[in-house]
């Protein structure tokens, strides 16, 4: 359970950097 929540939350990290990132591309 502990390791899930980490997983969703890196995802949630790499999701941020991903819109950050084309963002900033536009």
């Amino acid at each position: 359970m502990k390791k899930m929540f980490r997983g969703a939350k890196f995802r949630r990290i790499f999701i941020l950097l991903n819109i950050s990132h084309l963002n900033f591309s536009s």
